[in-house]
């Protein structure tokens, strides 16, 4: 199972993650910086899996990445 972590020091609020994927991500303060919410993803729901994967990879910043839940 896996996670999507934020590095809230690279993050700058852009908020395509949460737009890419807003079933996993949402903006978690005033400054648009995200935050996962959802439960941990289990690689083979393929779905919501490339939607992640899809939000790590588009984050400008790369404040994204994969973690073990």
């Amino acid at each position: 199972m896996r996670i999507v972590a934020v590095d809230m020091d690279l993050c700058e609020g852009h908020g395509k993650c949460y737009l890419t994927a807003p079933d996993l991500l949402r903006p978690q303060d005033d400054a648009g910086r995200a935050e996962f919410f959802a439960d941990p993803i289990d690689p083979a729901d393929t779905v919501r899996f490339r939607r992640a994967d899809g939000a790590v990879l588009g984050c400008p910043e790369r404040a994204l990445s994969w973690a073990e839940a």
